[in-house]
């Protein structure tokens, strides 16, 4: 360390001791900003980040002879992240509206509200988080209440999605919905009701016997009274349950309802299982009709599922949410204003490198229908353990 001065060459000694600080402070508070040690390897064209966490400057043996000549050997003792980050980078995504898309690829409330990622858009060897920005483009300002997102980074071919008219082994019927994926739902009305789904053998081979989160769309919810619903997993003939929820509370004022997670299937991972029934049970005190538009499954994984709730505010058409898991944010972008008008909940959502790889994503609000849409970009920094 040196300068022009034996003050100048103090003042820098204290500037790197005053970054070490402000790097303890961030780790006990999570608050300011953060700072990094910064590292680009002889002939590399990058220059990779590790975020500081604690430090300390210890001087040579030798400070006290050649101080006065402004110059001083000095070592630095750090506590840092366990990996190094690369630069920012853009994810190409795909879907049936495109391929390989940087300019915001749309998805729907339908079945196409996923983007997948190619192996070779993510490199890096451990996992990292993603910065998602969506886009509204409806048409008009929304009053978004939950957005909901999952990371499916082992298997695409997943059936993610279950349309709520194929239940079997309901008195429900039918209805014609244009604001519904498939353009109808189920419509079914009673105290106590069942509603059964088949789980495929090539779904439940494909989630290998994970966790997922099971949602539901309703197109209409009772209120009148509370209503509530336990979901379970049945044998093929559908008379015995191999796994059962907790029952859980509808909640009214939101078109998606959590119905919480459950193993695909129940018996763990093996690539022959046979199919499954998915039972929803539904009870309230006085006869009530509801409305399913469908049923989704969303990994839920550690590093694999996030909710994001809207605290308040309306988010204008072509301004965009933001969900930066990069840095720990979830913010609104109007008029090149940032609004900080959401809570997060989870751990930030995660990518994984060299894996095909789908991203799901859901969001629902006032008057809410399954045409909604939006336009979605994605980014991460790529991160190694070494260099």
């Amino acid at each position: 360390v040196y300068g022009v001065s034996t003050t100048a060459m103090r003042s820098v000694l204290n500037s790197i001791e005053r970054m070490f600080i402000d790097a303890e402070r961030r780790a006990q508070t999570g608050t300011g900003p953060r700072v990094y040690l910064q590292f680009q390897p002889d002939g590399d064209a990058t220059a990779y980040r590790s975020e500081l966490l604690a430090g300390s400057v210890t001087l040579d043996k030798s400070a006290l002879t050649v101080f006065g000549q402004a110059q001083v050997k000095a070592r630095l003792l750090v506590t840092r992240a366990p990996y190094w980050e690369g630069a920012r980078t853009q994810i190409p995504l795909t879907n049936g509206n495109g391929t390989n898309n940087t300019a915001g690829l749309q998805i729907t409330n339908r079945s196409v509200n996923w983007v997948g990622i190619s192996a070779a858009q993510v490199t890096g060897v451990l996992p990292p988080p993603v910065e998602l920005q969506m886009v509204n483009t409806t048409g008009a300002a929304r009053n978004y209440a939950n957005f909901y997102a999952a990371t499916n980074s082992y298997s695409t071919g997943l059936a993610h999605h279950i349309e709520g008219e194929t239940g079997t082994d309901t008195a429900g019927t039918i209805t014609a919905s244009g604001e519904c994926s498939g353009s109808q739902y189920l419509l079914f009305t009673g105290t106590t009701l069942y509603a059964t789904y088949s789980l495929s053998s090539a779904l439940l081979n494909a989630a290998a016997g994970r966790y997922h989160r099971l949602l539901a769309r309703f197109q209409t919810i009772p209120s009148a009274a509370p209503a509530y619903c336990t979901a379970a997993i049945y044998e093929y003939y559908n008379i015995v349950p191999l796994w059962v929820g907790n029952e859980i509370a509808l909640d009214s004022d939101n078109y998606f309802q959590d119905f919480g997670t459950l193993p695909l299937p129940p018996g763990g991972y093996r690539s022959s299982w046979s199919e499954l029934r998915l039972r929803l049970s539904f009870r309230s005190s006085i006869s009530q009709s509801y409305g399913l538009d469908y049923l989704q499954f969303l990994p839920a994984d550690p590093l694999c599922f996030r909710h994001v709730v809207q605290r308040g505010m309306q988010v204008a058409n072509n301004s965009t949410v933001v969900d930066d898991g990069i840095e720990g944010q979830a913010y609104m972008i109007e008029s090149g204003a940032d609004n900080p008008i959401y809570a997060p909940k989870g751990a930030p959502l995660h990518v994984w490198p060299n894996r095909d790889q789908r991203i799901y994503i859901l969001h629902d609000g006032e008057g809410m229908t399954a045409n909604w849409t939006m336009n979605v970009r994605a980014y991460y920094r790529p991160r190694r353990v070494t260099l």
